[in-house]
């Protein structure tokens, strides 16, 4: 009996309150995204500063990108803690994807700090060493870290 009602009160059903809760809170990031981009954008106009136009296109291209992981991620938390026992076997490939996002934001923001150095300068060649192997070992790197995802997963004491 005790682990009958263990399990009711572990369990969580499905609110649709809490699953509307993580499509509004994206539509939050996207709209404070794009008035970030119209700040930078006004006071870019005149300023013309090689930085903030940098961030300035990396946004413009990519808004709807990190709109739709954020969205992504947000779903994920909520579903995965309403269904973790049916999901538990595609976390592993879900935490994968994330770090490689990361991975990526970082590689580009790397890559933008280039416009600080010379191009003859060893940072500089750094820098888009670590863009560019990060770019041509996509594939490689998300099977590394789903690799390790899976075998944390599988080896963990249960």
């Amino acid at each position: 009996m005790d682990n009958y009602v263990n399990e009711i009160i572990t369990s969580q059903e499905f609110s649709f309150k809490k699953f509307a809760h993580a499509i509004v809170s994206s539509v939050a990031f996207a709209i404070a995204l794009l008035v970030v981009m119209w700040i930078i954008n006004y006071f870019n106009v005149t300023a013309q500063i090689e930085v903030l136009t940098s961030i300035l296109d990396f946004l413009n291209a990519y808004w709807i990108v990190l709109v739709a992981f954020v969205l992504l991620i947000s779903l994920w938390d909520y579903l995965y803690s309403v269904y973790k026992s049916k999901l538990k076997y595609v976390k592993p490939a879900i935490d994968a994807i994330g770090i490689l996002f990361g991975l990526w934001i970082v590689a580009i923001i790397l890559y933008g700090l280039r416009v600080f150095t010379e191009t003859t300068n060893p940072i500089n060649v750094f820098l888009e060493f670590l863009h560019t192997i990060f770019y041509e070992q996509t594939l490689l790197l998300f099977l590394l870290f789903l690799f390790i995802s899976y075998s944390k997963f599988f080896l963990k004491d249960r």
